[in-house]
């Protein structure tokens, strides 16, 4: 993740093929404390959802998913952001980083 990239939320996925999500959300965090960071995880992995909430995701999606659980997960986790930001406002750009451009 490069440093000048600052986005308003992070969802990815617990298992990822080059890094864990658990990992990732560490790397993450130690970058941007403040990050907040959405964890996807299939069910049966709860084990895992309790590692990534511990090293600091904000919340977990449970795929297969209901989108009113995505909406609820996503105001949750822009209750937060500052009046400057307007994502939950409908303006919601997106950028993708993936966890191959994270530090090692």
């Amino acid at each position: 993740m490069d440093n000048e990239l600052k986005p308003d939320l992070v969802t990815m996925d617990i298992t990822m093929p080059e890094m864990d999500g658990i990992e990732a959300v560490k790397r993450i965090r130690a970058m941007d404390g403040s990050a907040r960071i959405i964890m996807v995880s299939a069910m049966g992995q709860q084990g895992l959802v309790l590692d990534a909430i511990s090293a600091g995701s904000k919340d977990f999606v449970v795929k297969p998913f209901q989108p009113d659980r995505v909406v609820q997960s996503i105001k949750k986790c822009c209750l937060n952001l500052s009046e400057s930001k307007n994502y939950c406002r409908g303006n919601n750009s997106a950028s993708l980083t993936t966890p191959a451009s994270l530090p090692s």
